[in-house]
């Protein structure tokens, strides 16, 4: 979505992961940013799961990476994700503050659609930004992420895979001072599932 010499912004599609692994240190996209004809590899400077898709970006430069990564320690950033979760979001809930891991953990919400009591899209902006922080943070509420092998529970219609997008990043730059943001659509698979599932199963109840 934007390079320059300092950084690069790109949308990772869900199944790639993000950096190397202790397993191997290909077929991810920080490898495959490094493989284009003339680039130089890049630095990781935060990571979303594997089967979320959405906004990455990457330092190119070892100043870039030292002042990107003190940005997202500090929390000095923006980042929004959209999500699809199972049953009757609450109305009243708008910051979900519990500890992640021991650590303090804040996520602002805000209620797009309901699909009757079945299921609720929403925004989550990220306060802080621990792992798996939404993920978690809807399960303690009863509302986990729909298609969450991990912490969320069968669906039906199930989602082609987990429906939650990271849509928004925002950050000064690195190097000149100037304020960046990106954004990125809610992505088609997902879209497709909710139009041809979850919009007609709610209009007949």
């Amino acid at each position: 979505m934007f390079e320059d010499d300092d950084i690069v912004v790109v949308e990772k599609p869900a199944g790639l992961l993000t950096a190397p692994t202790p397993e191997s240190d290909r077929n991810n996209l920080a490898d495959l940013l490094k493989r284009r004809p003339g680039a130089t590899p890049v630095f990781v400077v935060h990571r979303i799961d594997l089967e979320t898709s959405g906004l990455v970006v990457f330092a190119k430069t070892a100043h870039a990476n030292r002042e990107l990564s003190n940005r997202f320690r500090e929390h000095d950033l923006e980042r929004a994700y959209l999500a699809v979760v199972a049953g009757a979001f609450p109305a009243d809930l708008k910051v979900i503050d519990r500890p992640v891991g021991g650590r303090r953990a804040v996520t602002h919400v805000e209620v797009r659609e309901r699909f009757g009591d079945r299921a609720t899209s929403v925004a989550c902006r990220l306060e802080t930004g621990r792992t798996h922080q939404i993920r978690l943070h809807m399960v303690e509420v009863g509302t986990p992420v729909i298609g969450d092998a991990r912490y969320g529970r069968p669906f039906a219609p199930a989602p082609p895979r987990m429906a939650l997008h990271a849509t928004r990043l925002g950050f000064v730059h690195p190097a000149t001072g100037a304020p960046l943001a990106f954004e990125s659509a809610w992505p088609p698979d997902l879209e497709k599932w909710l139009t041809e599932t979850m919009w007609r199963n709610s209009a007949t109840q």
